[in-house]
Parts: C-alpha cells; structure tokens; sequence
C-alpha cells in the first residue's frame, strides 16, 4: 500500500510539473529550471528540481530607480534524508515577487509556498553482526501540509544562468505532529 501511495505521489508531481511547463511556453518563453542543493535544519541533505516561469507582464516598472517587479511561480520535486532514520519526498509549489534593478548583479525574490512533505521513519532493524546485513526493517510514514515563507538572493552567471541562495522558513502540520522547519537551498537555475 505505501509503494502504492508513492507511486501515487509521484505520477500526480510529475502531471503537475508537466502541465507547469507547457502553460510556461505559452506564457512567457524565457522559463528557467532550477536544480539545487537542500538542507532541511541543515542536517539533512538533499536535491530539489524545479521550473519557474513568469506571469506575462510586470506588476510594477519604476524607470526613476530601474527597478522591475515581476510575478514568478515555480513548482517543485524534492529528496532529502537523514541517513538511516528518515527518506522525505517534498512536493511543493512556491508563487512570490522577483524584483530586478538594472544595474545590479544580485537581485531578490520574496516568496510564499505551500508544499506536501511526505517523510517514511525507520522504527527499528535488526542487523546480522557476522554478515553486517540489515533485516526486518519498520518504517512509519508520516504526511505533512508545509506552508512556508521564503527569501531568495538570485545572482547572474552570464546570459539567462543564475545562480540563488534560499532560506525557508515553515510549520509543518502532520497526522502525528506539529513542527517549525528550516530550509536552506543553493542552487542554479537556467532558461529552457
């Protein structure tokens, strides 16, 4: 049943990854795929892969200051782990404003996002201390609705690549517990 739900998990992410994209196509071509390093309470590493498009036009244009505001939103698929206690899955979907300034190598992004954090715990094993084999592995699975606040410093490598540091801040509400999480992601991202 758990394969199942994995199973499950994963094929809706992807329908809602894919439909993300082409609907980027459509509305602005410049769309960026983001890949990145992430730490959840910085213990525990992990991948993340994204794609973030923009909404068509600018929601704000100063000419005085050269600063742009732009509309971003960007779904998720994440992976990380405590090595031999928990495997997490993170599907998420973060909507916020990109504010770029003209002359400036460095621009930000404020951001909210509301994420599904499905983690499997490892209760207990045993092992074989002549073979070093694990055996009769128990694992319980928790589901958690993750809303978070995020600020994110994106910086030019050249042409339409970046390079983004994100520091996320949340509360996990799950079928167990209630819990505030922190992430911190690097990462690149580049135009398709």
């Amino acid at each position: 049943m758990h394969k199942l739900r994995v199973l499950f998990f994963w094929g809706a992410f992807f329908v809602l990854l894919c439909s993300g994209s082409l609907l980027a196509q459509e509305i602005k071509p410049n769309t960026r795929v983001s890949v990145s390093l992430i730490g959840h309470m910085v213990i525990q590493p992990g991948i993340q892969v994204g794609s973030e498009f923009f909404l068509d036009d600018p929601i704000l244009e100063n000419p005085d200051r050269q600063k742009t505001r732009y509309i971003s939103v960007e779904p998720k698929l994440g992976y990380f782990t405590r090595y031999n206690l928990t495997k997490n899955f993170l599907a998420q979907t973060e909507v916020g404003i990109l504010t770029i300034k003209e002359k400036r190598r460095v621009n930000y992004k404020t951001s909210v996002s509301l994420g599904y954090l499905l983690e499997s715990k490892t209760t207990s094993f045993s092992v074989n201390l002549g073979t070093g084999s694990k055996s009769n592995e128990e694992t319980e699975t928790n589901h958690f609705f993750l809303p978070s606040i995020n600020q994110e410093i994106i910086g030019s490598l050249g042409g339409n690549n970046f390079w983004f540091n994100k520091y996320s801040l949340g509360k996990r509400f799950g079928t167990s517990t209630n819990s505030m999480t922190f992430f911190v992601e690097l990462g690149i991202k580049f135009s398709i």
